[in-house]
């Protein structure tokens, strides 16, 4: 898959390019239009809103999916910071036990930095999410206003 598009821009999931290539459609603004061309335009704008709710339901879902990886996180940190878990380099083990004691080390902070990573990759779709969202606001009013200052027929 390539992940570069000819113009150097970054590859774009192939829905959302069949999104961008309909709203390129300029749109009627200064031209009287027809009763059929308002109806299409009005339905296009129905589904614009309807793509926006679903995307907001979508950024809930992964609102939650932060909120548990945060939880998860901080139930890591706190491991870290448990006395009883640190490892004390004046407290005399056995090598087997100093080892075990610094594999359970490594194993936690390895988790916290997994966590971490699910966090911003979260924190990632969520903002793209929301730019899809204020591309689809800019997109509503265009119509709404393309809508209202058109001529009817009647």
């Amino acid at each position: 898959m390539n992940d570069r598009r000819p113009d150097g821009g970054a590859y774009w999931p192939r829905l959302t390019d069949q999104l961008a290539a309909r709203r390129r459609i300029p749109y009627i603004t200064q031209m009287k239009m027809d009763a059929h061309d308002r109806a299409l335009e009005f339905e296009v704008f129905l589904q614009d809103a309807e793509m926006l709710a679903v995307s907001h339901l979508d950024l809930l879902a992964q609102l939650e999916r932060q909120l548990r990886a945060v939880h998860q996180t901080m139930r890591y940190i706190d491991k870290l910071r448990n006395l009883k878990r640190r490892v004390e380099p004046a407290a005399p083990s056995s090598p087997e036990e100093s080892q075990a004691a610094a594999t359970r080390l490594d194993e936690d902070i390895e988790a916290l930095d997994s966590h971490l990573h699910v966090e911003h990759s979260c924190c990632s779709h969520m903002r793209d999410t929301i730019i899809k969202m204020q591309s689809r606001v800019a997109d509503l009013r265009r119509r709404a206003s393309s809508i209202d200052n058109s001529p009817s027929d009647a």
